[in-house]
């Protein structure tokens, strides 16, 4: 089972919410390793969006620090 989030800007602490629950909701129906497909918009944004090597490093440290399981992340670059 794969769930998707496509962004535009960072992960904030409303999205790593979202995602670590859609998480805990597959786990108890049984997926055994739930993916997340954790994919940052590169292609054209807004003026006042973050630039893309930013979110890019951004998605990572949510990863280092534990908020995401990186394991079971695949982060598009």
């Amino acid at each position: 089972m794969t769930s998707f989030v496509q962004l535009r800007n960072p992960v904030h602490n409303g999205h790593a919410l979202l995602m670590r629950d859609c998480r805990r909701q597959l786990e108890s129906r049984g997926h055994s390793n739930p993916v997340l497909l954790l994919h940052p918009l590169g292609g054209w944004t807004k003026d006042d969006d973050v630039p893309l090597p930013v979110r890019m490093e951004q998605h990572r440290a949510v990863m280092d620090d534990g908020v995401l399981v990186r394991n079971s992340c695949f982060c598009i670059k």
